[in-house]
C-alpha cells in the first residue's frame, strides 16, 4: 500500500469527511451555550446573588444570636494586684513619750499606724446568669430572627428572577442577531444568483447593460446589512458574556430554537390570580411586616420586670510573694434570683414602642401598594405578550406571502417576464419580512420572559 510520510493514504481518504467536519466546526467557533446553561452560569457568577448568599449567612447567625439570649451566660474574670504601698489604718490614744505622770499631768497620746494586706493579691470569679423571664423579649427576638432569615431567602429568590430575566433578554437578542446574519447572507446569495442570471441574459441579448449594472448594484447593497448584522452578533455576545461572568476573550456560541409558543389563556388566568402570593419580593415585604410586629413585642417587653437566675464562684488569695500557700487562699460561692424592673425611663420606652408601631404600619401600607403594583404589572405584561404574539403571527403570514411572491418573481425574471427592478423589489420585501418576523419573535419571547417574572414563576417552572 502506498504511504505518504508514514501514513496510509487510504486512511487519509477515510478521515477526510471527519476533517471537513472539524473544519466546519472551527469556522463556527465558540463553545455552545443554550439558554439553560446561560442561566445556570449567570446564577453561579452574579455578584448580586453572591451578596445575597452572604446576607443569608448573616441571617442564620442572627438566629443563633437570638437563641443565645435564652441560654445561660457564663463569664470568668480575674485580677492580680501588686500593692506598692499597702493600705493602712490608725489606732489612736495610746500613752507614749518620756516624763513622769505622777505630778498630775497626763502623758501625750500617740497614734499607731498599722499596714494591712500583703504585697500581692488576686481575685477570680466565675459568674452565671440565666434568663428566666424577661417579658417575652427572648421569644420575640427568636421569632424575629427566623422571620428575617426567611425574608433574606425571598430576597435571594427575587434577585435570581431578575438575573434570569436579564439573561433571557440578552440570550434572545444574541439569537436574533445570529438569525439576522443568516437572513442577510441569504439575501446576498440571492442577489449574487440574480446577478449570474442577469449576465447570462445580457450575453444572450435578452437584457441590457443597465439591467446588469442594476444587478451588480444590488449585490453591493446587500453586503453592508450583512456586515452590520455580524457586528451586532459580536456586540450581543459580549453583552451576554458580561452577564454570565465569562471572559470577554473567550468564544461562546448561543444555541437554541428561536421560536415562540403562546401561553394558553387558562394558564395565564391561573397564574395571574396567584401572582400576588407567588412573588418573592411580595413575600419578603410581608415577612418584613411580621418582623416589625415582633419588634413591637421586643420594645413592649421593656415595660415588664426581668427575672434572672444568678450564681458566682470566687477565688481569692493574698501573699507577700507569688507563691500562694493554701492558708493564703480562700473560695466563696453564692446563688440567687435577680429581679430587674424599670420603674421610670423618662418616656424612652414609650417612644421606642410608638416608633416600632409606626414602622409596622408603614410596612403594611407599602405591602398594600406593592399588591396593587403587582396586579398592574401582571396585567401590563399580559397585554404586551398578547400584542407581541399577534404581531409574530402577522409577521409570519407576511413572510410566507413575501416568500411566495419572490419565488414567482424569480421564476418570471428567469423567463424574461419581469424586470430586474421588479425582482429587486420582491427580494427586498422578502428580506424585510424575514427580519420583521424574527424581531417580532424576539419581542414575543422577551415579553413572555417579563410576564413569567411578573407572575412569580421560578426558572424551573418557566423552563417546564
Amino acid at each position: 500500500m502506498t504511504r505518504r510520510n508514514g501514513t496510509p493514504f487510504a486512511l487519509l481518504i477515510l478521515l477526510l469527511p471527519f476533517l471537513a467536519f472539524l473544519s466546519a466546526a472551527a469556522e463556527e467557533g465558540g463553545e455552545a451555550y443554550d439558554l439553560d446553561r446561560c442561566i445556570r452560569t449567570a446564577l453561579e457568577a452574579n455578584r448580586g446573588i453572591l451578596l445575597q448568599e452572604v446576607e443569608e449567612d448573616r441571617a442564620s447567625q442572627r438566629v443563633r444570636e437570638a437563641w443565645a439570649g435564652a441560654l445561660p451566660q457564663i463569664g470568668l474574670e480575674g485580677t492580680l494586684n501588686r500593692n506598692f504601698k499597702r493600705p493602712s489604718f490608725f489606732f489612736g490614744g495610746f500613752p507614749g513619750g518620756e516624763g513622769d505622770s505622777a505630778g498630775g499631768e497626763a502623758a501625750p497620746s500617740e497614734d499607731v499606724v498599722i499596714e494591712i494586706g500583703n504585697r500581692y493579691d488576686y481575685t477570680a470569679a466565675l459568674s452565671l446568669r440565666q434568663p428566666l423571664w424577661v417579658g417575652g423579649k427572648v421569644g420575640a427576638a427568636l421569632k424575629a430572627a427566623k422571620i428575617y432569615d426567611r425574608a433574606v431567602d425571598q430576597d435571594t429568590r427575587s434577585v435570581e428572577r431578575e438575573v434570569v430575566l436579564q439573561v433571557r433578554r440578552l440570550f434572545y437578542t444574541a439569537l436574533l442577531a445570529a438569525e439576522e446574519v443568516e437572513v442577510y447572507r441569504s439575501a446576498l446569495e440571492q442577489a449574487e444568483r440574480n446577478l449570474e442570471i442577469a449576465r447570462l441574459r445580457r450575453d444572450r441579448g435578452l437584457a441590457s447593460d443597465f439591467e446588469l449594472l442594476r444587478a451588480e448594484v444590488a449585490v453591493s447593497e446587500a453586503e453592508p446589512p450583512l456586515i452590520e448584522a455580524r457586528n451586532r452578533v459580536r456586540q450581543s455576545e459580549n453583552d451576554l458574556k458580561i452577564a454570565l461572568g465569562v471572559d470577554l476573550d473567550s468564544a461562546i456560541r448561543p444555541t437554541g430554537d428561536f421560536r415562540f409558543e403562546p401561553v394558553p389563556p387558562e394558564r395565564m388566568e391561573a397564574l395571574a390570580e396567584r401572582a400576588v402570593e407567588a412573588r418573592p419580593d411580595r413575600r419578603s415585604l410581608a415577612l418584613q411586616a411580621d418582623l416589625l410586629a415582633q419588634n413591637v413585642r421586643v420594645n413592649k417587653a421593656d415595660r415588664w420586670p426581668g427575672f434572672y437566675l444568678i450564681g458566682s464562684y470566687q477565688f481569692q488569695g493574698s501573699s507577700d510573694d507569688l507563691d500562694f500557700q493554701e492558708r493564703e487562699r480562700t473560695t466563696a460561692y453564692s446563688g440567687g434570683l435577680l429581679v430587674s424592673y424599670p420603674i421610670w425611663t423618662s418616656g424612652a420606652t414609650t417612644a421606642r414602642i410608638r416608633q416600632a408601631e409606626a414602622d409596622r404600619r408603614a410596612a403594611i401600607i407599602r405591602l398594600e401598594q406593592l399588591d396593587e403594583e403587582i396586579r398592574r404589572e401582571v396585567r401590563s405584561a399580559a397585554f404586551d405578550m398578547e400584542s407581541a404574539t399577534d404581531r409574530a403571527a402577522a409577521a409570519a403570514k407576511t413572510e410566507e406571502q413575501a416568500r411566495r411572491a419572490y419565488e414567482i418573481a424569480e421564476t418570471s425574471y428567469e423567463n424574461g417576464l419581469l424586470t430586474q427592478v421588479e425582482l429587486l423589489d420582491a427580494r427586498l420585501a422578502l428580506t424585510r419580512s424575514r427580519v420583521a418576523r424574527l424581531r417580532a419573535l424576539h419581542d414575543a419571547l422577551a415579553a413572555r420572559a417579563a410576564w413569567e417574572r411578573a407572575v412569580g414563576l421560578s426558572w424551573s417552572e418557566e423552563g417546564s
